[in-house]
């Protein structure tokens, strides 16, 4: 099989990250794969990725067109479809909307391709700026073979925003390599504890939640510290900096840049949190979980579907920094319950959210709507 994956760039992210995986995956398989990005740039200091897709055994293009974002995507649609024309992909997989919308314009074009993309969140208002936009559009994505999305809550989006039928939309979480149960020692208690969230630096992400939610923490843990990471494509990395000096907090919270070993970063952790006001999955929450790691998170779908409060982590009220500093207080006061909840995450990822599995629902998928097709082109 040859398999096409699109994509914005080759910057990583929760989704570029899952990509390499089913590159690798795919592969390994016995199949062809090229990955095309449409920019070569990446922001917010995100590490590029093309150099691991290429060690995992795929061909690389970059459709970068000069000029402004509009003539410069309509320029990509039309490398992508001359690049479409000449590899002859058996599948066309897109990731994210600019990739779904150029994947989209050449289906109109060659509508006897398969087209399968990912939703990798649901673009609401509140959240995303562009969000009106969306109920306009919803006629492109209504002409993909499938659409994966990485959680109910994305599902039910695209069916009420975007029309797309139910029957087309396949719910795949995405998963994480699970091995042995990682923590070899145990992780800093106490007042040497450290809480950390590894995120994209912007509001909806609620870092804003954690950092004032410190001071309550610190009345009861004068020496707990708190630290930040990700990358940062706006600029909000300073907000949360300013945040920090007016809370006068220099000494407690430490303000990182893109971190390119999660799993490094998860394992200087007692606590992991993620205060998001919204999320379309929350893939570091289940890597944290795999890395043996308790997590507070945000009382938002798919949030709470990923964590069993009480049992693998907490939650906490989505924007109430009195709510994070009680849950993470708690977890502090309590250590046979971070013990606890270190073995059960890890073991609720093996069940639920290994990348093996998610994986080989991906390989199902393919076959079943590359079967759909030959069927009705045969005529039966």
């Amino acid at each position: 099989m040859k398999i096409m994956y699109v994509i914005n760039s080759f910057g990583s992210g929760g989704a570029e990250r899952h990509l390499v995986a089913l590159v690798r995956h795919m592969v390994r398989s016995g199949n062809a794969v090229l990955v095309a990005a449409l920019t070569k740039q990446t922001v917010g200091g995100a590490k590029n990725l093309r150099t691991e897709l290429e060690a995992a055994g795929a061909a690389t293009r970059v459709l970068d067109y000069p000029g402004a974002r509009f003539f410069h995507d309509i320029g990509c649609w039309f490398k992508l479809f001359k690049l479409t024309r000449a590899w002859r992909p058996d599948i066309l997989h897109s990731h994210l909307p600019r990739s779904d919308f150029a994947a989209s314009i050449v289906k109109v074009f060659c509508p006897e391709m398969v087209w399968i993309g990912t939703l990798h969140d649901a673009y609401v208002k509140g959240v995303y700026s562009g969000y009106w936009v969306f109920p306009f559009v919803g006629w492109l994505w209504r002409r993909a073979d499938a659409l994966i999305t990485v959680s109910g809550h994305v599902r039910s989006w695209a069916n009420q925003v975007l029309g797309v039928p139910i029957d087309r939309l396949h719910v795949i979480y995405h998963g994480v390599p699970i091995g042995e149960f990682p923590r070899k020692t145990p992780p800093p208690g106490g007042q040497q504890a450290v809480i950390g969230c590894l995120a994209r630096y912007e509001p909806r992400k609620g870092m804003d939640t954690l950092v004032r939610a410190m001071p309550r923490v610190l009345e009861r843990y004068p020496e707990v510290r708190l630290i930040l990471a990700g990358s940062d494509p706006n600029g909000y990395r300073q907000v949360i900096r300013d945040r920090v000096s007016e809370l006068d907090l220099d000494q407690h919270v430490e303000v990182r840049g893109f971190c390119d070993n999660p799993l490094g970063f998860l394992s200087e952790l007692t606590i992991f949190a993620l205060p998001s006001v919204a999320e379309g999955f929350g893939m570091v929450v289940i890597e944290a979980m795999s890395a043996g790691c308790p997590v507070v998170v945000s009382d938002i779908y798919p949030l709470n579907h990923i964590v069993l409060d009480g049992i693998t982590g907490l939650t906490a009220q989505a924007g109430s920094p009195e709510a994070f500093a009680n849950a993470f207080i708690r977890l502090l006061d309590d250590e046979p319950l971070r013990d606890s909840m270190q073995t059960a995450g890890h073991k609720w990822c093996l069940e639920a959210f290994s990348e093996d599995r998610a994986l080989s629902q991906v390989t199902e998928l393919y076959r079943k709507i590359q079967s759909d097709g030959d069927m009705t082109s045969s005529g039966v």
